[in-house]
């Protein structure tokens, strides 16, 4: 991935058919260069001990799918929470 490419956002699924999601956001979070991107973690896992390791390896924040119907819910809470600013940047 090239520096003009890197995401802003990553929305991460723990629950991956062929790939432990629990890795994957270690890859991730570990990336140096992706250590500026922000990453969700939006998935079915209810697992207490996968919500634990997520936020502790520094995703913000941690969603079960099964508690918000819409996309838009998603997006109203992350507005709703102090200091979180995203901004969608435009292609060059």
């Amino acid at each position: 991935i090239s520096n003009s490419e890197l995401p802003d956002l990553i929305l991460l699924d723990l629950s991956m058919l062929n790939k432990d999601g629990r890795e994957e956001l270690k890859k991730l979070m570990t990336s140096l260069k992706l250590k500026d991107s922000n990453i969700i973690v939006f998935t079915i896992s209810t697992s207490k001990r996968d919500k634990k390791y997520a936020l502790r390896l520094g995703a913000k924040p941690y969603f079960i799918k099964p508690d918000h119907d819409t996309f838009g819910d998603i997006c109203d809470e992350l507005a709703s929470r102090p200091g979180w600013q995203y901004s969608i940047k435009q292609p060059a």
